[in-house]
């Protein structure tokens, strides 16, 4: 009876360590294939300011295209009209036509990432 209770549970660990192996072997193949584009930024179209303790964004001519009414705004790629604008713990996304984009989310928030340079 004991034999038969080491038996499985040999067993029981010999199978789980198989799976891990098959499945490590597996999400590593799947995390070497993905391929990543890092996009140049050629021309700087938006620019961040800050005004009285607030920030918005505007344009290369100097125009207001976001108001400096947000605690924080982040530029994900200055040649594209999207800002992730952050006031209080409320994230808004806006674009260069002062339309507020992603309003039928309960919830939007940037993807958190570390920089890395060459």
């Amino acid at each position: 009876m004991e034999n038969n209770r080491k038996n499985i549970v040999i067993i029981g660990i010999i199978t789980v360590l198989i799976v891990s192996i098959i499945l490590g072997i597996y999400l590593y193949k799947d995390y070497q294939n993905k391929k990543y584009e890092v996009e140049e930024i050629a021309n700087y179209l938006y620019y961040s300011i800050y005004e009285n303790g607030k920030m918005g964004v505007i344009d290369t001519k100097g125009n207001i295209v976001v108001e400096p009414e947000y605690d924080n705004v982040n530029i994900p790629n200055p040649e594209k009209a999207v800002f992730i604008c952050l006031k209080s713990d409320k994230t808004i996304v806006k674009n260069d036509k002062k339309e507020t984009l992603f309003e039928k989310f309960e919830e939007v928030s940037r993807y958190k990432y570390k920089r890395y340079s060459k």
